[in-house]
């Protein structure tokens, strides 16, 4: 795994969530991005609380055909 985008509900976000995946190329995705990555090795949604990805709903269904994701956040859900 070398590529991953990286889905967060703005630009600091982003880039705190980027920070944990030292050594891979990060593609950040946020609202207001305008050109979205086409090749990747995975995708993870990083967020605070689970009803935070509610805020970026849509940047995620960009992706829903993705075969590989992961919820990257500091609680643990469902």
């Amino acid at each position: 795994m070398k590529k991953v985008v990286l889905i967060a509900q703005n630009e600091a976000k982003a880039t705190e969530g980027a920070a944990h995946f030292t050594g891979l190329t990060v593609r950040k995705v946020y609202p207001g991005t305008k050109r979205f990555p086409r090749h990747f090795d995975a995708i993870v949604v990083y967020h605070n609380e689970p009803s935070e990805t509610n805020l970026f709903k849509d940047e995620i269904e960009k992706f829903a055909d993705a075969p590989v994701k992961v919820f990257l956040g500091k609680t643990a859900h469902d």
